[in-house]
């Protein structure tokens, strides 16, 4: 049993040290969405549909987030225990300016064409019509959340 173990107290107490923050951010983001989803469903069932159908195409771009800055981080982390401390900001750049162009695409895309957006997922009027109200007013996210997600990513990594 020992040797699936470190035996160095001072590792697991650095561990405990990092993970705080990383589980504290987790709770809050948890909350947010507690509260989010509590606060919608007050509105009844079909917003509460709506919303959660329009956030089907914001996971899209959350994944597409999550893969560039995945992408990233293994290179930043590499650059970091390197030493090259010039090619990680390179790549911090370069993954900010990715996530940032494919949220302005994403954005445009949402205020152009809700409707569409919604029909991909239902053919409900009355869910498209509040689902195309909560998409015009979560347009502008996209390159906010995106840039801050793909930053706490790559800040974990150094």
């Amino acid at each position: 049993m020992s040797r699936f173990f470190v035996k160095d107290k001072q590792f697991y107490q650095q561990v405990l040290r990092l993970s705080w923050p990383i589980a504290l951010q987790q709770v809050i983001n948890l909350g947010v969405n507690l509260a989010d989803q509590i606060m919608v469903g007050s509105f009844g069932e079909n917003m509460l549909s709506a919303v959660s159908l329009a956030n089907n195409f914001y996971f899209i771009y959350n994944i597409l987030c999550l893969g560039i800055g995945g992408g990233a981080c293994v290179l930043s982390a590499q650059y970091w225990g390197a030493g090259k401390k010039n090619l990680v900001k390179e790549v911090f750049t370069l993954s900010i300016r990715l996530t940032a162009i494919i949220g302005l695409i994403f954005g445009v895309f949402t205020i152009l064409f809700p409707q569409f957006i919604m029909s991909l997922y239902t053919n409900d009027p009355l869910i498209i019509a509040e689902g195309v109200k909560y998409l015009e007013v979560t347009a502008f996210i996209f390159i906010i959340h995106g840039t801050a997600f793909t930053t706490v990513q790559l800040l974990r990594t150094i």
